[in-house]
């Protein structure tokens, strides 16, 4: 076993630690920087942490202690994406150390397939803008506060930046446990979709032109999303008839890509949002020339889909990491002939990991359009813990999937709403806002 060294900085070191504030000095670091520098942090956040001195260090670059507890650190400095088999080395060399749990920090990205593998077993992923987050917020004195304390400041920033709040204004009521009462109908069943071995002999079905988008609803960039009170129920039709002249969110901002992507932007969508005392309903037209979906929907974000992610405690929990009031849906709109649309939910966890969360009741329908797709949707506020009221404010953050590379299942460009929008971090996403009956 490699032998260890506690971490020792010198003044000049924190100073330099302190002035970071771009991704570059992150990558610009030599590698034995980069690793005193995630020790720093973790000892900031109350760990005791200890560097390898020898070789044979496992691919273990720090040890952590904090209590009873112990932990492995392996720091990858660079601009690339960390991959499965690194990650797969690293829950070895937890084992091999005794660890409880294992931390890989980078300063490039991480593949969703590394993501996804973790998923069962004690290792945090970071990823360099989720360093960079870590980062200010250390810098700001949050870092090594109790979870109380930085919910209590989380909660006075929300409300200095949102204006003073009338005492009946603004209130979130969460239930403690899902209910299972709801108006909805259940999901629809999914026709079984190729395995990986047999994708290369499938040919993606031709978009058929079935309906033609003929008016344009007023359009804003905006971080915040209104959500328009609906007096009678909408149908899911794909007909958007019912939302004509409900103002729009663009979404355009570049939140993930794979290397496949050509830099060819052929995807351009925006999303309404609505509700009512039942439901959470959205509306987005896509305009996309290439349609490529061949994955189910907890897969889907691998081809042409949505994305919703939304902070049902924004007010009271807003954190920078994943919880139980936390929910993502990936929402597909299917290939417009043998796989239908639908929905799959994830839910926070203790583990601040956004776990499977299958049974959700949202309805989906989809139709395509002649440049591109239309997907109408409900969710019902039972299936996210939340009870509706004029003036809700929801963390909230919008996205589209978008893929063109036919025969294929990747992810090769994601655009949200807000900008910087992370994952697994509620504090960059934006918010939406449930306006009041007209």
């Amino acid at each position: 076993m490699a032998e260890k060294q506690r971490i020792n900085l010198t003044k000049t070191e924190i100073q330099q630690f302190e002035r970071i504030r771009h991704l570059s000095q992150l990558k610009d670091m030599d590698p034995i920087a980069f690793e005193k520098f995630v020790g720093y942090l973790y000892e900031r956040n109350g760990y005791m942490a200890y560097m390898t001195v020898t070789s044979g260090d496992e691919g273990v670059d720090l040890y952590l202690r904090r209590g009873m507890k112990t932990a492995v650190v392996q720091c990858k400095r660079y601009g690339g994406t960390v991959g499965q088999p690194v990650v797969r080395d690293l829950y070895g060399a937890m084992i091999h150390n005794k660890a409880n749990e294992a931390m890989l920090v980078t300063s490039g990205t991480i593949s969703r397939q590394a993501e996804e593998w973790v998923q069962d077993k004690p290792i945090q992923l970071i990823d360099g803008h989720e360093l960079l987050g870590w980062t200010r917020r250390t810098r700001m004195g949050l870092g090594s506060l109790s979870k109380f304390w930085r919910i209590a400041i989380g909660v006075v920033l929300v409300m200095v930046l949102c204006g003073l709040l009338t005492a009946g204004g603004l209130a979130l009521f969460t239930y403690q446990q899902r209910t299972a009462n709801t108006t909805a109908s259940p999901p629809a069943t999914f026709t079984p979709v190729p395995t990986p071995e047999d994708q290369d002999a499938v040919v993606t079905p031709t978009l058929a032109p079935t309906r033609q988008v003929n008016t344009t609803p007023p359009i804003i960039s905006s971080n915040n999303v209104p959500v328009t009170y609906f007096d009678t129920l909408p149908q899911l039709d794909g007909d958007l008839t019912e939302w004509a002249g409900l103002t729009a969110v663009a979404i355009t901002h570049i939140t993930e890509r794979e290397d496949s992507w050509d830099g060819s932007m052929d995807l351009e969508a925006y999303w309404q949002m609505g509700w009512d005392e039942r439901n959470l309903y959205f509306a987005v037209t896509i305009e996309d020339n290439i349609h490529v979906q061949l994955r189910e929907p907890k897969f889907a974000y691998l081809g042409d889909s949505l994305e919703l992610q939304l902070d049902t405690d924004r007010m009271g929990d807003f954190a920078a990491e994943v919880n139980q009031d936390d929910f993502q849906y990936v929402i597909s709109p299917g290939d417009f002939a043998a796989l239908r649309p639908g929905a799959f939910r994830f839910q926070g966890n203790d583990e601040n990991w956004p776990a499977e969360a299958p049974g959700t009741n949202a309805q989906v329908t989809a139709v395509a359009t002649t440049n591109g797709y239309i997907i109408e949707g409900a969710i019902p506020w039972t299936d996210i813990n939340v009870r509706p009221m004029e003036g809700l404010i929801l963390g909230a953050a919008l996205s589209v999937n978008d893929n063109d590379s036919a025969g294929t299942a990747v992810q090769e460009l994601m655009l949200s709403h807000v900008d910087g929008r992370l994952w697994r971090d509620p504090t960059s996403w934006g918010t939406m806002t449930l306006l009041a009956p007209k």
